[in-house]
């Protein structure tokens, strides 16, 4: 490791991801892991590129980083030495961490009632209705365009157009029509080029961080338990999308997932696949 300059191999790196086609996220997000991995090798010696990974991967581990968040690192790694020194290390060699499977979490009925109520901003009122009732990530809220509402076309119901969300792909959502009136009402006589939420104090987009921060205040003031998140806002519409009867190849649709896999981890807080169980101390009490 002491032979590259990081300068230069980031630089190469950074091609080799944009020919891919990476996003700016995954770039941005790789380079950054790729940093970190010189910084390590900087003050650490090891006989090859896989116990350079796999001993960074440990000092990750110490450092009290999640399994998550350190196989992206890895996956940072392998692919810089893969494509810019031609050198695969594989699965075997240095696998990545095991991540355990959690329910996701989402608000209940009352709550999402609780958190619009309390908020009296008008249009953080309707940015927060709009990832709950669209299902958006908030990358997908920031870059949400005036002339991707498609208002009352579809027979009387309305949709927008999601633009480059995960994976680069556009798809459709359908809109509710009382969140359509609404966005309809606000975005009257806009320009359709323009962003449909643009911040208090100008600039040509909402920072993520504020969007995070003014739905965070929101749970607060609401008085909601648990970890606040923006993702908490798209996992309640596709969990109680499921609630209410949605079929889940809709949900799957509609949140822009590649694989049905990934949405089916919804189904797992509908407990609809449970309803039929059991009750076994009932029957071994004879009721």
């Amino acid at each position: 490791m002491k032979d590259i300059k990081p300068t230069e191999a980031i630089t190469a790196y950074t091609r080799k991801l944009k020919c891919a086609g990476r996003s700016q996220a995954t770039i941005r997000n790789y380079c950054d892991c790729l940093g970190a991995f010189f910084r390590y090798s900087k003050i650490h010696d090891h006989k090859s590129p896989a116990d350079y990974l796999e001993n960074y991967m440990v000092a990750l581990a110490d450092r009290g980083l999640s399994k998550k968040t350190i196989n992206l690192h890895r996956a940072a790694i392998v692919y810089f030495f893969k494509h810019v020194r031609g050198i695969t290390i594989s699965t075997q060699d240095v696998p990545a961490m095991k991540v355990g499977k959690r329910l996701p979490e989402f608000f209940t009925l009352k709550e999402m009632r609780t958190i619009l109520a309390k908020t009296n901003n008008y249009k953080h009122r309707l940015m927060m209705e709009t990832l709950m009732a669209c299902g958006l990530r908030l990358s997908e809220l920031q870059q949400l365009h005036v002339k991707d509402l498609i208002l009352g076309a579809y027979n009387g119901k309305s949709a927008m157009r999601v633009r480059s969300g995960k994976g680069d792909k556009d798809r459709m959502v359908l809109i509710p029509d009382d969140l359509a009136a609404k966005l309809a009402e606000y975005t009257h006589d806009t320009d359709c080029e323009r962003l449909v939420f643009l911040p208090d104090g100008g600039g040509k987009k909402y920072p993520k961080r504020t969007i995070q921060k003014i739905c965070n205040a929101a749970c607060k003031r609401a008085g909601v338990s648990g970890r606040w998140n923006v993702h908490k806002f798209r996992a309640t519409y596709a969990s109680q999308s499921l609630l209410c009867g949605a079929n889940v190849v809709a949900v799957q649709k509609a949140m822009g997932h590649k694989s049905l896999k990934t949405t089916s981890i919804y189904l797992d807080v509908t407990l609809d696949h449970m309803l039929e169980m059991p009750d076994i101390v009932g029957v071994a009490s004879g009721n």
